[in-house]
């Protein structure tokens, strides 16, 4: 009884109020100084200039406990900011993060969610009661001092410039200050500004380009009549493929067909959908990502040379440039949108297959036809159908590595599920004895637990080798390798080059024999003038920075190494 005596005047004091409320404004922060790969003095900085700022903040009212619900909006922060810790080990609330919600589908939150409940309860039990102790400090009737507010002040600016004045000592070649980027919270305010000013140019960029051509022309064209096919999958990463890794039978199809071929060492340019998928279908790339804002898609030249063009996506319209995109083809079928469900829990991508066959049959002309399948997206074990439930048990209890083994079988099952759509694409073409090929890409990988690191799904702020790393794959008709044979050839030949993501477009148009001032011959790699480039990846802030500087660890390093990737 004493002791809860002694505790409860302990509370009841403001001044201790106002030290509890300061410190737990700074747990993030905490956090992020063992987390973040920062030179000593920054971190130093990152969490003497917060402290100083709220020592004056909370000094502002005689009861600190309504400065703590002044800045709500800040605990929903925080307890972002700790879920994403949780998740991926380090780095603050990136642009993507905060883009991700308004491209993010309700079901697949819903399916993360329900996955992650720990981190969240985690945070809610760390603050609720904070908010509770908060409203306990503004009704009593104690204050704080004149003297104690005026000595809080002086502290905390000592505190801030202090904190500048280490920041600003040069430590490193590589890291030089920055406040906005380096000190929470101030880097994820900027973080939303700049969110909220892309999604604004993105919202514009349909009347943007409206006027937009590529001014598309053919080449030459087949005596046949020729048909292009572009799946791009979801969340699949290479070494989760059969015809990569040869410990994994999870593409028994593809391993068996002609005129098919695997490129060994290929990396994404962007790790989040909303921006690897637009680098795909377009001229941007992560070293001119901007001109994607005034540009449209490979759809629309594909339309102007002269193709009847098809779109069907297996995912939700997500407010991004994918929308503007598919609207492009002359017809779109998106089959989210045609689901009467409330709340649609996505079918296996096999459901365009039917769809596809319907176009063939109806169409007579030349065709080019996009897919956007929902692959190896989370939660796994919705994308394939039971009779594909070959890796077992399949049942994910939950995220966690102690499921790992689960996990890597339900992966594996929507791979093997993956390669069944994509061979059927390709017997759907053979039957049609024309000039036809196919292109099957991902638009990332996933982390599953693979090492240390414990780091699970994508869209981290910082990639791994294991979200970079992903199967491309091309398969040519004998009519088009006859009609055709430098193409296939050069394809060939380019097999274990390295390959960025931003290849693809310019692949695509020289499959098709289009040409455009917009084309890139050194990046085709059906062509005999392609060149291997130096890697990129399009970071946080839509910059592009070198492969090697992108935030991976020894290991990924390690991992490039053994799978004799490039970078």
């Amino acid at each position: 009884m004493k002791l809860d005596k002694r505790i409860i005047q302990w509370f009841s004091k403001q001044e201790h109020l106002f030290a509890v409320f300061v410190l737990l404004e700074l747990i993030p922060n905490y956090i992020l100084f063992f987390t973040e790969p920062y030179p000593i003095t920054i971190r130093m900085a990152s969490l003497m200039i917060p402290l100083g700022s709220f020592a004056i903040l909370f000094s502002v009212f005689k009861r600190p406990g309504v400065m703590f619900w002044v800045l709500f909006i800040k605990f929903l922060l925080d307890a972002f900011q700790l879920v994403l810790l949780y998740l991926f080990g380090n780095s603050i609330i990136a642009v993507d993060m905060f883009l991700n919600l308004t491209t993010t589908n309700p079901t697949e939150a819903g399916e993360l969610m329900s996955n992650i409940w720990i981190p969240v309860a985690g945070s809610l039990l760390l603050y609720v009661p904070a908010f509770f102790l908060a409203t306990y400090s503004i009704k009593l009737q104690e204050i704080l001092s004149k003297r104690f507010r005026l000595r809080s002040v002086a502290a905390g600016i000592v505190l801030f410039l202090g904190g500048w004045g280490i920041a600003l000592i040069p430590v490193s070649n590589y890291h030089s200050f920055e406040f906005h980027e380096d000190i929470y919270p101030a880097n994820i305010i900027y973080n939303q500004y700049f969110a909220f000013n892309k999604w604004y140019k993105t919202l514009n960029h349909a009347e943007n380009a409206r006027t937009f051509s590529f001014q598309a022309t053919r080449i030459s064209h087949s005596k046949d009549r020729e048909i292009i096919i572009l799946m791009v999958g979801e969340t699949s990463r290479a070494i989760s493929w059969g015809l990569y890794n040869n410990r994994l039978n999870t593409t028994p199809r593809l391993a068996k067909r002609n005129g098919l071929i695997h490129f060994t060492d290929v990396l994404t340019q962007a790790n989040v959908t909303h921006k690897s998928v637009p680098i795909i279908l377009s001229a941007a790339c992560a070293e001119n990502f901007d001109v994607i804002y005034k540009q449209k898609s490979v759809i629309s030249a594909f339309k102007e040379a002269g193709f009847k063009t098809y779109a069907f996506s297996n995912q939700q319209p997500n407010h991004s440039f994918l929308d503007d995109f598919y609207n492009e083809a002359e017809e779109y079928k998106n089959y989210y949108l045609e689901s009467k469900e409330v709340h649609v829990s996505f079918k296996p991508d096999g459901i365009v297959l039917e769809d596809v066959k319907k176009v063939l049959d109806k169409e007579k002309g030349d065709l080019f036809i996009y897919i956007h399948g929902y692959g190896s997206h989370f939660n796994y074990k919705e994308r394939y159908p039971k009779d594909f439930a070959v890796y077992k048990p399949d049942d994910l209890k939950g995220i966690s590595e102690l499921y790992r083994p689960e996990m890597l079988n339900a992966y594996n099952n929507s791979i093997l599920y993956t390669d069944f759509v994509i061979d059927s694409l390709a017997s759907m073409l053979e039957s049609k004895s024309c000039c036809s090929s196919l292109i099957y890409l991902s638009d990332h990988g996933e982390d599953l637990f693979d090492d240390a690191r414990n780091r699970y799904l994508h869209a981290s702020p910082t990639p791994t080798f294991y979200q970079l790393y992903i199967p491309l794959v091309v398969w040519f008709s004998e009519k088009y390798r006859t009609e055709y044979p430098e193409i296939y050839n050069n394809a060939r030949m380019h097999q274990k080059s390295p390959i960025s993501t931003n290849a693809i477009f310019h692949t695509l148009l020289d499959m098709g024999q289009i040409n455009t001032p917009y084309k890139d011959s050194t990046l085709a790699i059906t062509n005999k003038h392609f060149e291997p480039k130096k890697r990129f990846f399009l970071d946080d802030h839509d910059q592009a920075v070198d492969i090697a500087r992108s935030g991976l660890k020894k290991c990924d390093f390690e991992m490039f190494k053994k799978w004799n990737i490039s970078y």
